[in-house]
Formats: C-alpha cells, structure tokens, sequence
C-alpha cells in the first residue's frame, strides 16, 4: 500500500487491498502449480475418475530437468527460487536490486537475458506472484 496512489485510485473507482498471505503460503502455492501442470495432474484426475490408470500420455516433466525464470526477488521471489533449489532447478533471476541470499540459489541476469533464455529453452518455467507460465517441450 506504500507504493500505491489510494486516492487516485478511489476516484478511478480502482478497490486495493492488502491480502494477509504469508511469503511461504504463496510460494507454497506456486510451486503447487508449478507441479501440478509440469506432471499433467487434470489428465491424471479425468482419468482416475474413468478408473484408467494407464501411463501413456501422462508422463510429465521433472523439475531438475526445469529453467525457470523468477522476475522479482522480493520476499515471495526470493521463497520461490530457495524452494525451486531444492528440486534441482535451474533458476534464473531478474531484479532491479540484486539479493545476496538470491544469489546462493540462482543466477541474476538481464531482463532480456532472462526471456530468451527461458523462451528458447526446451523446458522452461517463469513465474511471478501473478503469473506461471510453463512452457513445455515440443518433440521435432
């Protein structure tokens, strides 16, 4: 709320609020995600609710095998890229102000830097506290 304009916002009929998320929860929460669309979970519900448990075409990514690009080492940020570490990750990052801690878990790069190369990697994964994407290899 510091760095917003209340006012300017009220009279552009804009609602702000600050929701009590802890750094942990959210990151808990992205990884979650992060998981659940690398190892294809809504094919492997659909399917458990039709009792086949066949493999074929549920096969999902690892996450050791995962680029993934952070933009922002905040406090969420910078829980996201220590957890992703501990999955073996390859972890890049983007900030304005570099973080020391964020340096033992991930490589700063430029903004550039970080979108080409998480775009023309085969697997790669960017996430913001708003955003996850995930973008998964094409066979040739």
């Amino acid at each position: 709320m510091d760095h917003v304009d209340v006012k300017r916002a009220k009279e552009l009929g804009i609602r702000i609020s600050n929701a009590p998320y802890s750094s942990n929860c959210v990151a808990d929460y992205t990884l979650m995600l992060m998981l659940m669309s690398i190892r294809r979970m809504r094919q492997i519900l659909r399917r458990n609710e039709m009792n086949d448990f066949t493999l074929p075409g549920i096969q999902g990514m690892e996450m050791a095998n995962l680029t993934v690009g952070v933009l922002g080492t905040g406090k969420i940020g910078r829980t996201v890229i220590r957890d992703l570490h501990g999955f073996g990750s390859r972890v890049l990052a983007y900030d304005l102000y570099e973080n020391d801690e964020v340096k033992q878990y991930a490589t700063y790069v430029d903004l550039d830097t970080i979108l080409r190369q998480t775009l023309n990697t085969p697997t790669a994964v960017w996430t913001l506290p708003q955003l996850l994407w995930v973008k998964k290899h094409r066979p040739d």
